[in-house]
């Protein structure tokens, strides 16, 4: 307990592959977290931050720390009030700072462990192809930081509040979006 190395161990931890969260343990709302090297987009407020650094930031009751690698693919569900539901239904799934010739991946799952969505992003220029596979059930995709799309194949879209919203048709698999970046 007394090792400087250790000491961050219990302050942060990975969700997933692309999700690092910090949690407030003090009772005035200061954290204190090491970001790891690269690139890291706050999941709030979209600001780009470099990593490799300790971090201190003031979080309030409802808030904290919570930071995306670029091209994160993240899965957000419907339903605030429990756990037990059709996460596949009506999921949004924010895509992160896709760069020129990545891709992201996201498989959601249903409450008894069945495959029922996988999406794979790839961006080339300023074009995004979607490839979808699953049960047919309504999902979105937002484009976080995106500020406006030129022309969407295959879906309609829409301003949101952290980026353009995607809203594929029904029974179309591949889509493919112009955005300006």
């Amino acid at each position: 307990e007394h090792d400087p190395a250790c000491e961050y161990l219990d302050r942060q931890y990975m969700l997933g592959g692309s999700l690092l969260v910090a949690p407030v343990f003090s009772p005035d709302g200061a954290v204190s977290f090491y970001l790891p090297e690269g690139t890291w987009i706050n999941f709030f407020t979209g600001e780009q931050v470099q990593g490799g650094v300790w971090r201190q930031e003031q979080h309030g009751y409802l808030s904290l720390p919570l930071y995306v690698r670029p091209a994160g693919l993240i899965a957000l569900g419907s339903v605030d009030g429990r756990p037990d539901y059709d996460f596949a239904s009506d999921v949004e799934l924010h895509l992160f700072a896709l760069q020129d010739g990545a891709q992201a991946v996201a498989t959601v799952y249903s409450p008894t462990g069945e495959e029922e969505l996988h999406v794979v992003c790839t961006r080339e220029g300023n074009r995004i192809a979607l490839e979808e596979t699953g049960a047919g059930k309504p999902w979105a995709l937002v484009l976080r930081g995106v500020p406006s799309v030129t022309a969407v194949r295959g879906a309609g879209h829409e301003p949101g509040a952290g980026g353009v919203k995607i809203l594929p048709s029904a029974g179309v698999h591949h889509v493919e979006i112009d955005a300006q970046y």
